[in-house]
Order: C-alpha cells, then sequence, then structure tokens
C-alpha cells in the first residue's frame, strides 16, 4: 500500500482539495521539519514535500486516492473519455499546423516567405488559442463535477466515478500542457 499523503499532511481523505489548503498545510508542516531547522530531518521534509506534490494537482490527487481506496481495477479501463475522444485529432493536428509554422518562419530566407511564414503562424496561433479555450472550459466543468463528487465522498456513486474523473483530468492535463509547448515553440521559432 501506497504511503498515504493525506495523513502526512495532515489533510482528510477527499477527491477534492482546495490548492490553498494543500500548501497551507504543507507550510505548516515543513517550517517544523526543515532540514535547515534544528531538530529538522531531511527524510521527513522529502516526504512532506512528495506529498504536497502528490495533492496539489487533481491528476495525481485522484490517481492516489483511487490507489488508496483500492479502486485501481477500474482505472485499468478508462481510456480517453467519449466526449473528449473527437479532441484527440483535433489536438494533434493543431500541434502539426504549429510545427510546421514553426519550421517555416525558421526556414524563411527573404521577405515574402517570412511574410507568409508570420500569417500561418498567426493562423495556427489562433486555433491552438480556440483549442486551449475549450480544454480550459472542459478543465473547469471537470473541477466543477470533482467538487459535487467531493461532497457526496465517499458514496459508492462516488467512489465508482472516480477512475473515469482521473482519466479525464489526465487527458485534459496532458492536452493543455501539450498546448502550451507548442505555442512557446511557435513564439521562440
Amino acid at each position: 500500500m501506497p504511503t498515504d499523503s493525506f495523513a502526512q499532511l495532515q489533510l482528510p481523505r477527499r477527491p477534492f482539495l482546495p490548492e490553498e489548503s494543500v500548501r497551507d498545510a504543507f507550510h505548516r508542516l515543513a517550517a517544523e521539519h526543515h532540514p535547515d531547522k534544528n531538530g529538522g530531518e531531511s527524510a521527513c521534509f522529502a516526504e512532506l514535500t512528495n506529498a504536497f506534490e502528490t495533492l496539489r494537482n487533481p491528476v495525481t490527487l485522484l490517481k492516489h486516492l483511487i490507489d488508496l481506496e483500492n479502486l485501481a481495477d477500474a482505472s485499468r479501463n478508462s481510456g480517453v473519455p467519449q466526449d473528449l475522444a473527437a479532441l484527440f485529432p483535433e489536438v494533434a493536428q493543431v500541434r502539426q499546423q504549429i510545427a510546421a509554422a514553426s519550421e517555416k518562419r525558421r526556414a524563411a530566407t527573404n521577405s515574402l516567405t517570412r511574410s507568409l511564414a508570420t500569417i500561418e503562424s498567426a493562423n495556427s496561433r489562433r486555433s491552438a488559442e480556440q483549442l486551449a479555450q475549450k480544454l480550459e472550459d472542459l478543465y473547469s466543468a471537470s473541477l466543477e463535477n470533482l467538487r459535487q463528487i467531493d461532497w457526496t465522498w465517499p458514496a459508492p456513486e462516488s467512489r465508482a466515478a472516480l477512475p473515469a474523473l482521473h482519466a479525464r483530468f489526465a487527458f485534459l492535463t496532458k492536452w493543455r500542457d501539450q498546448l502550451r509547448e507548442s505555442l512557446l515553440q511557435l513564439q521562440l521559432a
């Protein structure tokens, strides 16, 4: 059984914890156990830091809770959620557009090709920003769903909903991060 990060930070074992609560608990305990403090322990501080990193993010928090609550068998069957499946090719297409636009900007050698590359970059950026907004809206809706599940925790239906919600957060987070990285590459090109 994994180490209980909730217990380490003296927080309730729930599907939703406000980031401020996790941060405050970590700071309070870290101040007591910091290795630079007289009587502080490096190992204890490292465990607290690991618990903080686990609980501050919905993806890792839900994965940890699923493991602690022995819901892992249900989470293995959670692929791309049905309603998100259509976004998978859209994310890939936008990322390919950005990569192509970045390459054209790098390869542009004269005013005309630079101008055309700038237009293509702007179009790619606009597509990426629209998709990023769609992902942010879905992420916000998922957070609201997580808060609602937290209200009924630990009811059986709440427990049953966690693996699918974890998969949803995992894909949305991954795609958001990929888009941010692609946009950064476009900016640097």
